[in-house]
């Protein structure tokens, strides 16, 4: 076959179509061997407030609770296509003036 593409149609089915979309705020990955383990979730915003409170009142840094909603199990060459899903979500919502274009040259925070 070589280099043939072909085109595919997705029929995107819920498994739990009678529970509304969850919030998603943060994705963690850990490498497992060749693959990779997705943790997806949320942070709750009144233990977000309480820890930035009592770092401002003592300090002292505490530990942020992250709700693991969903996780998931990725093969090598699946994560270059959710890359790409999410750089195309990201070119969207920019294009739509959702979100400022991103003008950092790729270097940390």
């Amino acid at each position: 076959m070589g280099n043939d593409t072909v085109d595919v149609q997705f029929l995107r089915k819920l498994e739990e179509p009678v529970h509304p979309p969850k919030p998603l705020h943060r994705v963690f990955w850990t490498r497992a061997g060749h693959s990779v383990i997705l943790d997806m979730g949320f942070f709750d915003p009144v233990e977000t407030r309480n820890v930035i409170r009592s770092l401002e009142s003592d300090g002292e840094q505490k530990a942020l609770p992250f709700h693991v909603t969903d996780r998931f199990f990725l093969q090598p060459e699946d994560a270059r296509d959710l890359a790409k899903a999410f750089n195309d979500l990201v070119s969207n919502l920019e294009a739509d003036g959702l979100i400022e274009r991103d003008g950092t040259d790729g270097e940390g925070e």
